[in-house]
Order: structure tokens, then C-alpha cells, then sequence
């Protein structure tokens, strides 16, 4: 069983083995943003649990080829965060959720409405 760990200030999401964690609600930091959140695997705050059956794991996250990045699956609210602070660039190779496959990140709709938009600011 695995423990997914959803990171409620920049949406990054962290796997680890459910039974490596403790019972009982604490704080816990974010490894991206290092935000304190409160964190309880009993009562699912903060986190999720799933199945991993072998040879079957299916990605749902965001993955960024960022060295700083790998290993860690992203909401998409986390990568529109890594955007505002400029280390996601138009140019970022992603991996789509269930996907296989880069694309650069300008060919994301949500995120290249998001580079348009710093584009034209600097032009301003």
C-alpha cells in the first residue's frame, strides 16, 4: 500500500510506503516550497492511499524533466506554481498524466495561456 502526500500550497504530490509512516496527525514540510501542513494518514488529511500492484502502477501526476523535479508528480496547479517562479520555461519537457511521452510544456493549453500572459507583461 502506498501513501501519496498532497502538499496543499504548491500541489506537489510525494509517494512512500504507507506503512514507513507513523500513526497519528503532525506537521510535515513540503520538500518543493516548504510549506507546514498538518498531515494524518488515519483520516486522510493531506493525503491518500493507494494500491500498487506490481507491473501496474499508473501514473497520475504531471513528471518534469528538471533534475530538481524527478521523482515527483505534479497537480497541475504545481506546475503552473513551477512556471510562476520560472523554472518551468515554455520549452520544459512534461509527461502528461497516464502518458508516456514528453511534450514541451508550451504545448500544454492551461500552460501556454500561462507563458502568454508573462510574455505580454514583459512587453508592457
Amino acid at each position: 500500500m502506498m501513501l501519496r502526500i498532497n502538499c496543499p500550497s504548491c500541489g506537489v504530490r510525494s509517494m512512500i510506503a504507507a506503512d514507513q509512516v507513523p500513526l497519528g496527525r503532525f506537521r510535515v514540510s513540503c520538500n518543493r516550497c516548504a510549506a507546514r501542513f498538518p498531515f494524518d494518514k488515519e483520516r486522510g488529511l493531506n493525503c491518500v492511499q493507494e494500491k500498487k500492484e506490481a507491473g501496474s502502477w499508473r501514473r497520475d501526476g504531471w513528471r518534469v524533466n528538471i533534475p530538481v523535479c524527478h521523482g515527483i508528480e505534479y497537480s497541475l496547479s504545481g506546475l503552473n506554481a513551477l512556471a510562476r517562479s520560472g523554472l518551468l520555461q515554455p520549452e520544459t519537457e512534461i509527461v502528461p498524466p497516464g502518458e508516456m511521452q514528453f511534450v514541451r510544456a508550451r504545448e500544454i493549453p492551461q500552460l501556454r495561456r500561462l507563458f502568454d500572459r508573462a510574455r505580454e507583461t514583459v512587453r508592457q
